[in-house]
């Protein structure tokens, strides 16, 4: 992909950016993107504490149980669905299931850091590069169906109401089209 005409060093002769205004310039910022996940670290652990649910159904199974007395709305107990989970549990517990063994992470859960972290490099990387470029491979691109379980060629977006600018879309990227 073709870096987008930012140099000002670009009208002389003698003199080239590298550092300054160049590719390394470029993944200088990328590989410090990760600094800036301090940001989401702070809010996660400062401001928004917001408890999962799988911690949650933890202090609900364990008042339910008797085994410690939270100050939890009357509601949650008269409800239907905590006989269901019960049933339904291995163990016969309230807890809420979890796709892991190792369960709930031990963060709460908002904001997430490596979502903070792609929409800085999609920044950047915008900035950077021609957002009229297009990559070509032999070969196709394919990605999943809308049931997740059969593959299909990737035919791309197209980027502000135009086509992507080759007859065989089906294996072309452009970066406008990937990163939004």
């Amino acid at each position: 992909l073709e870096l987008l005409d930012l140099q000002p060093y670009n009208r002389i002769d003698k003199v080239r950016g590298f550092a300054t205004h160049g590719i390394a310039k470029m993944l200088h910022q990328l590989a410090h993107v990760s600094d800036a996940e301090a940001h989401p670290w702070y809010s996660k652990w400062n401001v928004h504490r917001f408890l999962r649910p799988e911690a949650f159904g933890g202090l609900v199974h364990l008042k339910k149980t008797g085994q410690r007395d939270y100050p939890l709305h009357a509601s949650i107990f008269n409800s239907a669905v905590l006989e269901k989970m019960r049933q339904k549990s291995r163990h016969g517990t309230y807890l809420l299931p979890t796709i892991t063994k190792s369960g709930s992470p031990t963060h709460p859960s908002y904001p997430a850091g490596h979502a903070n972290s792609a929409g800085a490099c999609a920044t950047i990387l915008k900035i950077w590069l021609d957002p009229h470029a297009t990559r070509c491979w032999p070969g196709y691109i394919v990605e999943a169906d809308r049931s997740g379980l059969n593959l299909k060629n990737y035919t791309g977006p197209e980027f502000e109401g135009e086509p992507i600018p080759n007859d065989k879309k089906e294996n072309c990227l452009t970066v406008t089209g990937e990163l939004n």
